[in-house]
């Protein structure tokens, strides 16, 4: 009696911990999703598409079903043949963005509840550690997290359609089998194998695998039915496939990214884009695969023989088979155009659902020893102390787009309700944050607005007739708060864990990557006045030197000679010096006195102004560069502004940061940066290679304590 009330009282505690992850993932995801706007391909995805552009007579909504099917047709034949993603995308943009953030948040906890399930079955609710664990690995390595999961067209794209691959692949995973209605089965198979082969290019290809992988070494020991619908489901997936490929080959999409790179400039490219997106979620997989394959010798020969599999050989065999998936998926990427971040989406998912069933491999073969929980519990703990701090990071880059987004919000709202057909907005900052959906999306352009595709769908999304860049337009401030829990979390974190502090030479910038302070103007001679410009036959007139002084520290910022003749009195009202603001209680007039050495002292203020910081790219043996991040920076002139060089580059000197002084001749500020050698970026982050080498060692330990009392266990 007593040890049944304990299970019940291990399993309630369990499951209760897991849905406290649950919850507190949803209000962490739903909120950062509340701070991404729409962006790209989103204002053509609210209309009936019917091109890359607008049809003459105009865009128009979605009215009825027929709608939908021309919609869908006139995508397949002429952009791409997603077809699981386009009915995501036309859907997601047809409901509020609001009702969009939840049924986004809420696909982001299926698909880590899915990756739990694949790895440990019904048990998954019993598992709170790995449930967490999953999902801030999915926090730190769903590549291109913004144009992935936080992009309405992006997760759409990606986010989505996974939820369907992962379902598919359950009963492929636990080798289901039909007792009856083997019929039925074999249409569930056939029909749901239509979207998830045609869902994207990854995604469609890695699941040919792991389905076929799954089915050929489970095709022995049960009944013909059950091999044959799976069989169906391969071919259904397969089919598809193809039929999406085809369809796609003549494209506008795939005329558009049709130009490769040389062969071995690519692959290297496929390489390092695997390593930068993949890198430490690959070496942790790898690493446990190989320790769990030295000390389970039999391993291979029990797969491939008929015999039964233990739980432990059949949670093995299913991390192998979607480790294979996911180098498949990067294999494929030798043979695409481009190298988004977001191709490595897929990648990552079957990685981390490869590591997880290690996890639990892991667990069985070392029965759960305390150095297993150990290893476990300080696994997430440590994640968890980095998400934090990066979770807020991103969301302060976000929070700046997330202003100009609702600026344009308004401001067309507005001109609507004035019937105004014209709107200036400001322009969206360029950023690299990989966690920020405009991060490589077509937002507001500068030129002509009637011939820009993005500002052409703006102005139809919002109904008006031409959308005008102007950076003079102000950004307003959208007022919308974290929600209580993580602000709360922030400021703990911050108070005990990591205080913000200033003294080391390596945090010269905060976290936008802009800091200021004042600086000192060299050079001016404040002291004396040259008078050489006075002709010896007028001894009646002198020199005088206005010293403009900074009123906040008394600093001279310049300085200007006037002539005048003795006693006389000269008006003064209007000095003034470029860049300051001359205060009210300075003199309005000077009288000249016979001194040759006269000083004025006119109190002036620095202006405010707001300058664009500019990083463009230079590449090796090409003039032309390319803007890969901007910054937007608020100070007065005179004062210096040191900038970090964006995440994952350097500046030409191979410095990390530069510094300027804001000047009032110019609201901009460029710099040429050079991107990071890969050996430079594993070196930046070497303190995450030697967390996962403790972590790795201490798992071999306990693997190898678990194999010797295994094995002497067995000589008894």
């Amino acid at each position: 009696m007593k040890k049944k009330a304990l299970n019940v009282f291990k399993i309630a505690s369990t499951t209760l911990a897991s849905l406290l992850v649950l919850g507190i993932v949803f209000i962490y995801i739903l909120n950062i999703n509340k701070f991404a706007g729409l962006t790209g391909d989103d204002f053509l995805y609210h209309f009936v598409y019917t091109g890359e552009w607008p049809a003459k007579n105009g865009a128009r909504t979605y009215q009825n079903l027929w709608d939908w099917v021309q919609a869908i047709y006139i995508h397949m034949t002429q952009w791409n043949a997603r077809l699981t993603s386009i009915i995501f995308e036309i859907a997601a943009m047809q409901i509020p963005k609001s009702l969009f953030n939840i049924i986004n948040t809420i696909m982001y906890l299926i698909l880590g509840l899915e990756i739990n399930i694949l790895a440990s079955g019904k048990k998954f609710i019993f598992q709170p550690i790995k449930l967490l664990i999953t999902y801030l690995l999915m926090w730190f390595f769903l590549s291109g997290f913004g144009s992935t999961v936080l992009w309405v067209s992006g997760a759409a794209n990606y986010l989505w359609p996974t939820t369907i691959i992962l379902a598919f692949f359950i009963p492929y995973r636990f080798n289901y089998r039909v007792k009856v209605y083997y019929s039925i089965a074999a249409w569930i198979a056939l029909i749901f194998g239509i979207p998830v082969g045609m869902s994207n290019e990854v995604g469609g290809a890695t699941a040919i695998v792991i389905i076929g992988m799954f089915t050929f070494f489970d095709r022995l020991g049960g009944n013909f039915n059950d091999l044959w619908w799976k069989i169906i489901g391969v071919l259904s997936n397969a089919i598809a496939f193809v039929v999406m490929l085809k369809l796609s080959s003549k494209s506008a999409e795939t005329q558009n990214y049709g130009v490769h790179d040389r062969f071995a400039v690519h692959v290297v490219k496929v390489v390092e884009g695997t390593w930068t997106y993949s890198g430490p979620l690959l070496l942790m997989t790898l690493f446990l695969a190989v320790g769990l394959i030295i000390v389970q010798r039999k391993f291979w020969k029990r797969v491939f023989s008929e015999a039964a599999r233990s739980e432990l050989e059949r949670t093995m065999l299913s991390g192998m088979i979607f480790l294979l998936g996911g180098l498949v998926g990067v294999g494929a990427m030798i043979f695409s155009p481009v190298l988004f971040p977001r191709l490595w989406f897929a990648v990552n998912v079957l990685l981390i659902i490869a590591l997880v069933n290690f996890l639990g491999a892991y667990e069985m073969y070392s029965e759960k020893s305390l150095l297993s929980r150990i290893i476990l519990m300080g696994s997430a703990l440590g994640l968890l102390y980095l998400m934090i701090p990066s979770y807020q990071t991103h969301m302060n880059n976000l929070k700046k787009s997330y202003n100009v987004f609702y600026t344009h919000e308004k401001l067309t709202a507005q001109a609507r309700k004035n019937g105004e057909k014209t709107v200036h907005l400001p322009g969206m900052p360029v950023t690299t944050d990989l966690y920020n959906p405009y991060n490589g999306t077509p937002y507001i352009m500068p030129g002509n607005s009637k011939k820009l595709w993005s500002n052409v769908w703006m102005a139809e999304f919002w109904h008006v007739d031409q959308i005008i860049l102007d950076n003079d337009v102000a950004v307003q401030n959208s007022g919308q708060k974290d929600f209580n829990l993580i602000t709360s979390v922030n400021t703990f974190y911050q108070k005990h864990f990591r205080p913000m502090k200033s003294n080391s030479k390596l945090n010269q910038t905060d976290a936008s990557g802009v800091s200021v302070k004042d600086g000192r103007v060299k050079d001016i001679v404040t002291n004396r006045i040259d008078n050489g410009n006075l002709p010896a036959d007028k001894p009646w007139l002198r020199n005088a030197l206005i010293r403009y002084v900074n009123a906040k520290n008394g600093q001279v910022v310049g300085t200007e000679k006037i002539t005048s003749p003795i006693n006389e009195e000269y008006d003064i009202s209007n000095a003034s010096f470029a860049g300051y603001q001359t205060l009210k209680k300075n003199p309005k007039k000077y009288i000249f006195s016979e001194s040759k050495n006269q000083l004025i002292d006119i109190k002036v203020k620095p202006k405010s102004k707001r300058v664009t910081i500019y990083f463009n790219q230079s590449t090796k043996g090409e003039k032309k560069t390319t803007l890969v991040e901007t910054r937007d920076v608020d100070a007065k002139v005179g004062q210096v502004v040191t900038v970090g060089a964006p995440v994952g580059f350097k500046f030409l000197r191979n410095d990390t940061t530069q510094t300027f002084t804001i000047r009032d001749q110019s609201n901009e500020q460029s710099f040429n940066v050079i991107k990071l050698p890969l050996i430079e970026r594993i070196q930046s982050e070497i303190w995450i290679y030697y967390a996962i080498a403790i972590i790795m060692v201490l798992i071999v330990l306990d693997l190898g304590i678990a194999f010797f009392k295994k094995s002497r266990k067995n000589i008894k």
